[in-house]
């Protein structure tokens, strides 16, 4: 009796064994036992949290990034480090007026910037400038004098710097790069309808690019810029005044050979010496346009030179052209399409104006 129950037990239990294996519970059991025993793993699912962190070592070997995670993917840009191979990439106002920073530091040599995308400078105010020295970007010349690391080479890479209007009441010196020195490279960069006045009577160089080049400027676009001054010593889109090379240089403005003119509607209107690309020009200017440019000379006992690509050249002026009109003046000022006033040993060779001048001034 004993006997025949065991046999009944062995073959009841054979058949949940049986029953067990062929629905595939002994594995999935066994892959839970598994899964439970290994590490946890990091669910890539998408969340709405996010966070971000920088990086940055300046004049180190650590490249400086942004590590951002959105939805759960992980996302690194490079923001460069600064060398020749790996710039500084600008993409905000904030990063492009903290360049000055970078610029400044003697303990680096990295002063490679290149933008990333266009930069709106509609929040600019004339305090931007005082704070600096009257410009955005600052080369701060006894810091250069003294180390070979105080340089800036600024690529544009083809894009714009936007909404530049500013109104200058206590400045001396205004422009975006301020001084550049011989190392210094500004390039490929488009400034799209700067505006600055300047009621001051105090200015003495006011230019969009920089207030006195000693480096290279090349490949800069200005785009229907307005600039009027009351009084200033050097005026000029490009440069106030030029020690270095100026080439491959635009210029467009809004105005033809108009007869009806005042300051007001004129593209560059000072009392000083003016020129579309240099106020004075002591270096090399080559293969620049300065076309539909408006030049309003103000009524004034003091004397004032106009050109159409630099006010006063003691250096060479090539392969150039301006074109557009000038207004104003009397006959003791100097005006000239493409320099108003010309002192040795200057040059101006393969260079065509049309620009109209007024007989005043001549």
């Amino acid at each position: 009796m004993l006997r025949r129950r065991f046999e009944q037990v062995a073959v009841m239990l054979l058949s949940i064994i049986m029953l067990v294996t062929s629905t595939g519970i002994v594995s999935s059991l066994a892959s839970n036992v598994n899964e439970s025993s290994a590490a946890p793993e990091i669910s890539s699912t998408s969340t709405s949290a996010s966070t971000s962190t920088t990086v940055i070592e300046e004049g180190g070997s650590v490249t400086s990034s942004t590590v951002a995670q959105e939805g759960g993917a992980v996302i690194q840009t490079n923001t460069g480090d600064g060398t020749q191979e790996n710039p500084y990439l600008i993409s905000t106002l904030a990063e492009f007026l903290s360049i000055g920073n970078k610029v400044n530091n003697t303990a680096s040599g990295n002063k490679y910037f290149t933008l990333a995308n266009d930069i709106d400078l509609s929040a600019v105010t004339e305090k931007d400038f005082l704070d600096n020295g009257g410009s955005l970007i600052g080369i701060d010349k006894a810091l250069s004098e003294k180390s070979e690391n105080v340089f800036i080479v600024f690529d544009g890479n083809g894009y714009a710097l936007k909404g530049l209007n500013v109104t200058f009441e206590k400045s001396t010196v205004a422009s975006i790069f301020g001084w550049l020195n011989a190392k210094s490279v500004v390039k490929n960069v488009v400034i799209e309808e700067p505006v600055f006045r300047s009621t001051s009577d105090g200015m003495t160089a006011i230019a969009f690019v920089s207030a006195e080049n000693n480096g290279t400027i090349s490949g800069v676009k200005v785009t229907y810029p307005v600039l009027s001054a009351a009084v200033s010593q050097k005026t000029a889109f490009i440069t106030a005044e030029n020690l270095g090379t100026v080439t491959d240089t635009y210029i467009r403005g809004t105005h033809t050979n108009l007869s009806t003119s005042t300051a007001e509607n004129h593209t560059i209107s000072a009392i000083g010496t003016v020129g579309a690309v240099a106020g004075i020009n002591h270096g090399a200017v080559s293969n620049v346009s300065a076309i539909n440019i408006g030049m309003f000379i103000p009524e004034t006992e003091a004397s004032v030179v106009y050109g159409g690509i630099a006010g006063c050249n003691s250096g060479a002026v090539l392969n150039s052209v301006s074109t557009g009109n000038a207004k104003g003046g009397k006959s003791t000022d100097s005006a000239g399409g493409i320099v108003g006033k010309a002192i040795a040993p200057a040059g101006a060779a393969v260079s065509y104006t049309h620009l109209t001048l007024p007989t005043s001034a001549l």
